[in-house]
């Protein structure tokens, strides 16, 4: 199997270090392991899973599977060429239960019952049952399971890895999947991705062509303009919600409209409001956010918004955007253009103008900035001492995490979904990679891909190779770069390498942040609907009152440590590149 050169990474973590991202500098015309069949002893091996491909199965809880995903993993392991490769290199097959209800409404009781299985997959590293199973002696720790039964495996974990999630001894519990670092953009090129300056076409405003034509602009880049643009669409298209917002908290994620709007106003990309000392406020106390809400506020009192949408649930708000309902909204270039595109024309007729463009960025009084889509990692699987064949699975990830295997759970088996192109990129067959830029749940049910494995995907190969089909050459690519490339930077590179995520879940300190985040979103809703200025002004300082009752200070002092060593390890002093 041609290998695709490696890059040395420099990555930047929580403890931020210098150092190689795992893999090897040969191509795949210096080394082939495809010829490796079951049966292999130790002797003639490269990898410690090929010695004993002998059939094996295990369980694994996964309540977070992605939305897209799932129909993949719930439509079986027995009928995909993909799921039958894995077998053969490995003898594994996992039998995945995805349980009705939210994961923090099962895992205590699941935990409590000891009925857990022999992998759970959290939906975050910071999940407070990863440290309750470990506190409890409940998981083996990965370290340990390395150690014993695949002691090669390391050279698949890397560096930065263990800088981010081991603990102070070195020793690692679990395995985020999903992991970005320093280089992947440059790694998922060389692959054949197209992503535009690390942002890969998220965080991008669309309105409706239609209206945006009516309302007489090809283009919108600046807050002014995009209100005027809001407010007529209010006035003359009353069956369409003017601005797509967010479910139930204004400062959400994603492809709400605050991770776009928040750079307008001034509010700071890391989630925080950093202060010239180097010292970190809480974001509640951002008067670039109390604008946000402000201006979210009048819209409201003009009737732009409307209350039914400060109580939509996604159900609500995934039948507007897929019926157009919508005047703007935020989102990425290769859903809009494709998933919501397709949809519509199929509701609408080809030649329907009821269809989105994009537009911006919306820049305010100090232009806008987006930021590299780099973390450090999400979901995350520990090992129980309720698994009785801890050797095998373990070596059936090290598979997982082998170049080969992250090419086939990303793109499938070699000569069946993709090829080899000269130059090292990948070659997709046309089908899969047509159907993966239309309907991303097909896409995942049919070849058992990407979303299936996301607990386990390294973030190059996955943008590498499902990057590649969701934002080829043409406008998904050209609109990427030309409104997120000149305006993405990196924060790690300035010292807020994800330092919300510093406080351990389930400590002390994480309730009460989980109480002051649940106070400012609940006020900050309440902001929005007030019926005039005294009454948000009023009910912003209580919020402040509130939070500094529940200890906010403890958390501010918690973020500012831990800026401060990020700082350190980069050689940068805190609050000098704000």
């Amino acid at each position: 199997m041609k290998k695709m050169a490696k890059f040395l990474a420099l990555v930047m973590a929580l403890v931020m270090i210098i150092s190689v991202f795992a893999g090897c500098s040969e191509t795949a015309k210096d080394k082939d392991n495809s010829d490796n069949k079951g049966g292999n002893t130790a002797t003639d091996t490269e990898w410690e899973y090929q010695a004993d491909t002998s059939p094996f199965e295990f369980d694994v809880w996964w309540p977070s599977v992605w939305s897209w995903g799932k129909g993949g993993v719930e439509s079986g392991w027995d009928d995909s060429p993909v799921f039958e490769y894995i077998t053969e290199k490995t003898g594994g097959k996992m039998n995945i239960e995805i349980p009705l209800g939210d994961e923090n409404d099962l895992a205590g009781t699941m935990i409590a019952a000891g009925t857990y299985p022999d992998v759970c997959v959290f939906g975050s590293y910071t999940s407070p049952y990863i440290n309750q199973m470990k506190d409890a002696e409940l998981i083996y720790s990965w370290s340990e399971l390395i150690d014993k039964n695949a002691p090669k495996m390391w050279e698949l974990i890397p560096d930065s890895m263990m800088a981010t999630h081991a603990d102070a001894d070195g020793v690692l519990w679990y395995y985020p999947g999903f992991a970005y670092h320093e280089t992947w953009a440059e790694e998922a090129e060389a692959l054949g991705a197209h992503p535009a300056g690390g942002a890969h076409g998220t965080n991008v405003i669309f309105c409706r062509q239609d209206i945006l034509e009516a309302f007489g602009e090809e283009d919108i880049k600046d807050i002014d303009t995009f209100t005027d643009y809001l407010y007529f669409c209010k006035e003359n298209y009353p069956d369409v919600d003017p601005l797509k917002l967010f479910e139930g908290n204004p400062r959400n994620t994603g492809e709400a409209i605050f991770t776009h709007l928040q750079a307008t106003f001034g509010c700071h990309l890391s989630g925080t409001y950093p202060q010239e000392d180097g010292s970190i406020k809480y974001y509640m106390y951002d008067p670039a956010y109390v604008d946000y809400l402000a201006w979210l506020n009048t819209l409201y009192n003009d009737g732009v918004i409307s209350a039914n949408q400060l109580t939509d649930d996604q159900s609500a708000i995934d039948t507007k955007t897929y019926s157009a309902g919508y005047g703007a909204m935020n989102g990425a270039t290769y859903t809009v253009y494709n998933t919501i595109e397709t949809t519509l024309k199929e509701s609408f007729g080809e030649d329907t103008d009821k269809l989105y463009i994009a537009v911006g960025p919306i820049e305010g009084e100090n232009g806008w900035k987006t930021y590299k889509l780099r973390n450090s990692g999400g979901q995350t699987s520990v090992i129980t001492k309720n698994c009785d064949n801890t050797d095998r699975v373990i070596k059936f990830f090290e598979f997982l995490f082998t170049e080969e295997g992250q090419m086939t759970i990303n793109a499938g088996v070699e000569g069946v979904h993709w090829e080899w192109n000269d130059d090292g990129t990948v070659k997709h067959d046309e089908e899969k990679a047509a159907l993966a830029n239309s309907d991303l749940e097909g896409f995942t049910t049919t070849y058992k891909l990407c979303g299936n494995w996301s607990a386990w995907c390294n973030t190059s190969y996955w943008e590498g190779l499902l990057g590649a089909c969701l934002t080829p050459p043409g406008r998904d690519l050209e609109e990427s770069e030309k409104r997120l490339q000149p305006y993405t930077i990196d924060l790690w590179e300035i010292g807020f390498c994800d330092i919300t995520l510093c406080i351990p879940g389930g400590s002390d300190l994480d309730v009460i942040k989980t109480k002051v985040e649940d106070a400012c979103k609940v006020a900050a809703m309440k902001m929005i609907a007030a019926a005039n200025a005294d009454e948000f002004d009023s009910i912003y300082k209580e919020c402040l009152k509130e939070i500094e009752g529940l200890g906010v200070a403890q958390v501010e002092e918690a973020y500012t440590a831990e800026y401060h060593k990020c700082c350190e390890a980069i050689g940068i002093e805190p609050g000098a590149e704000l």
